[in-house]
């Protein structure tokens, strides 16, 4: 199926239509093909037609990134061109319903009292007294967080404490971490404490039966019970 030619075909189409309701503008030559804004290369299409258009472009050029990336934006959640024109229609006229008069901000503009730097949105007939155009936009160092002590309101020198070195109540005592190294000496011990069993050794030590610990171990009993090395399995 020759793409090159339908694509021209609607576009021709397109160009030689005179009036039509809904349309969106579709570059000829994509922008990201070295197309431009000129009148030339703008062609009003339905909304069914851009949908197929953009398709169109990507069978022509399978591997070109930019028009791969528009069709995927245009056709995401849409599996046809007719849901495509269906949704772009519900959408322009939900979002006329805010248009105008029936915004809520419609003829209104920002104000501040220049005393309590409050803002808000008023019409030209509703500006209370004392209020100046404009809206007042709280600098960083109005909110940055405070550096009081919440307990004696002194410096704590920083934004994220809470007390100052004097109020700052005392944390939980940490255990002490455990003894994870032991000497040879100590290892035999606990082997012969325990006839030469590696797993109970190791856990009167209160190290686990990693691999590294256990083959350790095992040199260690072959050292102190070179004969009964097969004999006594831990």
């Amino acid at each position: 199926m020759n793409y090159k030619t339908i694509y021209d075909k609607l576009i021709y189409r397109a160009q030689q239509r005179i009036t039509i309701d809904e349309f969106e503008n579709h570059h000829i030559i994509p922008r990201c093909m070295g197309g431009d804004n000129d009148p030339k290369n703008i062609v009003k299409l339905t909304l069914e037609e851009h949908y197929i258009a953009h398709q169109l472009l990507v069978k022509i050029y399978p591997n070109h990134k930019g028009l791969v990336y528009a069709a995927i934006m245009m056709c995401a959640g849409r599996k046809s061109n007719k849901l495509y024109g269906w949704l772009r229609r519900r959408y322009n006229l939900v979002a006329k319903q805010r248009l105008g008069a029936k915004n809520g901000s419609f003829g209104k503009k920002w104000y501040t009292n220049p005393i309590t730097l409050e803002n808000g949105k008023f019409t030209d007939c509703d500006i209370p007294t004392g209020w100046v155009k404009g809206r007042y936009v709280k600098k960083i160092s109005e909110t940055k967080k405070t550096t009081k002590c919440i307990v004696c309101s002194d410096d704590t020198k920083s934004h994220k404490a809470k007390w100052c070195n004097n109020c700052k109540p005392a944390g939980p005592i940490r255990q002490k971490k455990q003894k994870m190294y032991f000497s040879d000496e100590e290892k035999i011990s606990a082997l012969r404490l325990f006839d030469g069993k590696i797993r109970p050794a190791l856990f009167h030590l209160g190290l686990n039966d990693s691999g590294v610990h256990y083959r350790y171990m095992k040199k260690l009993k072959a050292y102190v019970y070179p004969l009964a090395t097969n004999q006594l399995k831990g």
